[in-house]
């Protein structure tokens, strides 16, 4: 996780370090990195996403920016922590972003919402995929088990 996070950290700092290196990242990869920011809770997870875009849809061409920006590309192992973590996460996402809508939300909402967001966790122990993400299944329905 670590080194996931100081490399997504590392390509979005880069991007604003100047507009040249924002330019070719816009001219290799179509587009460019989402930075992370404390005030909006979503934009860790939306940075990642991006990444995780950018490597799977645009694989040398992530290869080849890192390796200009003196960046270490992405080992197979942090894709694959990537892919498990935004598989956990979206649900999340998904799950904060329907309480925090503005219309049609109610205390009525909360409860289904919280069963069905626990539901879905516990469904993630017994995935097979989800191999490097285990510990984050446990702490969030722990979290969650011991919160609500």
């Amino acid at each position: 996780m670590k080194s996931v996070e100081t490399k997504v950290t590392k390509l979005c700092n880069a991007q604003n370090l100047s507009d040249n290196t924002s330019d070719l990242i816009r001219k290799e990869l179509g587009g460019l990195f989402v930075k992370k920011n404390d005030t909006r809770w979503n934009s860790g997870y939306n940075s990642k996403f991006r990444v995780h875009h950018f490597a799977t849809t645009k694989k040398s061409e992530l290869i080849k920016l890192m390796t200009q920006l003196k960046i270490e590309p992405f080992q197979p192992v942090e894709i694959k922590f990537l892919t498990e973590y935004l598989k956990i996460m979206k649900e999340v996402v998904d799950f904060l972003n329907i309480m925090q809508g503005e219309s049609n939300i109610g205390m009525g909402y909360l409860l289904p919402s919280l069963f069905i967001l626990e539901g879905k966790l516990n469904a993630f122990k017994e995935d097979p995929t989800i191999c490097l993400c285990g510990p984050l299944v446990d702490k969030l329905t722990m979290s969650f088990s011991i919160r609500y």
